[in-house]
């Protein structure tokens, strides 16, 4: 499996109660300590979290120190930067005042599994599909292929981010028509110089996303008995 990584606002992503792991690597100090947050304010950029406990004993993180966070979720990891403010105490909790940037960073595992299909197929710029009258439509060939997204190979030049709309006939019974996309990165170039993207497949509804399961499920075993004959 492979990972995706975005940035994304703090805002739309920290919350109460997810576990999450402080890295420090000031000598004294130095390691990995398990924590969870209490809660999280987007407007100051402040984040209650637990004081980590080594041995029965709190951890004293003084002041400025920098350290490396990451909040876990069930879905993606978060990672940023951050530094010790304060320690803070409420009732009987106390608690480590941490700083939260506002954009962070998403890794994202991938949730399917991809299989190697060279189909050919063609897109249009999104934007250029909403404000022209005459659509350009750029070839492409698929590279592999998963029910949340897939590789094409184009001679188009399409920055990450860029929206698409992906047209490609996934088998008989099944395709893809004008479906909403983005380009996630470029992977690399051909030996000819073509682009090799990855492109990720937005707002999957969830009876189009069993379809693609069921597809790559079946390629898989059509493509494993291929391979006893």
């Amino acid at each position: 499996m492979s990972d995706f990584i975005e940035k994304v606002y703090a805002s739309s992503s920290i919350s109460a109660n997810l576990p999450m792991e402080i890295e420090v690597e000031e000598k004294m100090h130095r390691g990995r300590y398990k924590s969870v947050i209490h809660d999280y304010n987007a407007q100051t950029g402040v984040a209650h979290v637990g004081i980590p406990i080594y041995k029965s004993a709190y951890i004293k993180l003084p002041p400025e120190l920098p350290i490396k966070i990451r909040v876990y979720s069930k879905m993606a990891v978060y990672l940023f930067n951050s530094s010790v403010i304060s320690v803070g105490e409420e009732g009987n909790i106390k608690y480590l005042s941490i700083s939260v940037p506002e954009i962070i960073f998403k890794v994202q595992r991938r949730q399917y599994v991809r299989v190697p299909i060279a189909v050919e197929g063609f897109f249009y710029l999104k934007q250029e599909y909403d404000t022209l009258d005459v659509v350009p439509k750029y070839k492409f060939i698929s590279k592999d292929f998963s029910a949340g997204g897939m590789s094409v190979v184009t001679k188009k030049d399409v920055p990450a981010g860029t929206e698409i709309l992906i047209n490609f006939k996934v088998w008989d019974e099944l395709s893809l028509d004008n479906f909403l996309s983005e380009i996630v990165r470029l992977i690399g170039k051909t030996t000819f110089g073509e682009n090799i993207y990855g492109v990720r497949f937005k707002n999957l509804d969830p009876v189009m996303e069993k379809d693609l399961v069921k597809f790559v499920f079946r390629y898989e075993i059509e493509s494993t008995k291929k391979n006893r004959r």
